[in-house]
């Protein structure tokens, strides 16, 4: 992921990687951050994470060609990497999975979704499949949302994989505040919590307007902030307490788009990040949290970066078994950014065998060097 990042893609591309790759000596991940601006101030430790006899050149993940057959159109592609990827998280997979059989028929696959989902037997080709292609398909986005929300026999899947390009330069206002205005009411309405087929499709549709208005090189952009602020709270609907690192990572991200337009925004940035971690307490959203830390350190209040510290803290001081010396010491790091000494002691101790040493980053890098984040495959 680190590779295939660029300097466009900003600070928020590049959150909690560095650290990944030097308290879990990633000698790979390392070579490619160290070379970025960015983290110079972390050069000399990733230097120091050295490649094993071993190490090979890390072949690109399911998920990363996943998500590239999809960009390709590349149906059988897509499948074959989706049938090894969907048990582990059919939400995530499983309609994108559907939905291509209607390009490409593949009866095993069919077979599979079904032994999922406890659906009756999906052909190669069924008749629905050719019923459904005979549809119409929404214009553009904001057709696409409310005839989702109206539930309206129109042929969404299509739209997402046929789609005409989206030309941000000349987007008007008018089409920005409906296309705000119809995730609104998707959020408000009851289909959300209730609905499962609402919440799949917007599972498969919110990648791809992501894809449109999220992912490109001027993100974020001021006029688009109703229209990030909404998906925002769509995705932490859809998404909360999940341990899968890019999923938060999308969260992340939303919410430094808002947040770099409109502080007042915070409170339910917060709200959000909350329930979040409420739902799932554990060591895999850890990360999270570093990331949370880090984007209200510096585009929030220093009242409730302080909290998200110290609910880190507090919950590795309280599971020691999960906390190694790297990690120990970078928490304290970004602590002392943040806290007093005493304070940083207060929640997070050094061991007591340790307690004459110092601390090895103490004083050396400041946050925003320390924190790169797990961009979205």
């Amino acid at each position: 992921m680190a590779s295939q990042s660029s300097q466009d893609d900003g600070i928020e591309t590049l959150r909690l990687l560095a650290c990944y790759a030097v308290t879990k000596q990633e000698p790979e991940l390392a070579a490619h951050i160290a070379v970025r601006d960015e983290v110079q101030g972390l050069k000399g430790y990733l230097e120091k994470v050295e490649p094993t006899k071993d190490s090979a050149s890390p072949e690109t993940s399911l998920e990363e060609q996943f998500w590239l057959a999809r960009a390709q159109k590349n149906w059988a592609r897509l499948q074959d990497t989706g049938l090894q990827l969907v048990d582990a998280d059919p939400e995530t997979y499983a309609s994108l999975l559907r939905q291509s059989l209607g390009f490409n028929p593949n009866q095993r696959l069919a077979d599979k979704l079904e032994s999922l989902q406890g659906q009756a037997p999906l052909p190669a080709e069924s008749q629905s499949d050719k019923k459904h292609r005979s549809l119409s398909v929404p214009c553009d986005w904001s057709d696409w949302v409310s005839q989702l929300s109206e539930g309206s026999s129109t042929d969404l899947g299509a739209f997402l994989t046929e789609r005409p390009d989206v030309n941000l330069e000349h987007l008007k206002s008018q089409s920005i505040i409906e296309l705000a205005n119809g995730l609104e009411e998707l959020y408000l309405s009851s289909d959300l919590k209730s609905d499962q087929a609402v919440r799949q499709l917007l599972l498969t549709g919110l990648p791809e307007l992501m894809q449109d208005f999220v992912n490109e090189s001027q993100f974020p952009r001021d006029t688009l902030v109703p229209i990030y602020s909404n998906v925002f709270l769509l995705w932490a609907e859809l998404k909360c307490g999940s341990t899968h690192p890019p999923d938060s990572q999308v969260l992340l991200n939303l919410a430094d788009g808002v947040l770099t337009f409109q502080r007042e925004f915070e409170p339910e940035v917060v709200t959000q990040f909350e329930a979040w971690w409420n739902k799932s307490p554990v060591k895999a959203n850890l990360p999270f949290l570093l990331g949370i830390v880090d984007l209200l350190n510096s585009k929030g209040t220093e009242e409730q970066c302080g909290n998200f510290w110290i609910t880190g803290a507090t919950y590795l001081q309280n599971n020691p078994k999960y906390l190694t010396v790297g990690e120990r010491t970078l928490w304290r790091q970004i602590g002392l950014q943040i806290f007093d000494q005493s304070t940083i002691d207060e929640y997070l101790p050094l061991p007591e065998s340790s307690s004459d040493e110092v601390d090895p980053l103490k004083g050396t890098v400041h946050l925003s060097h320390w924190m790169v984040s797990l961009a979205i495959a």
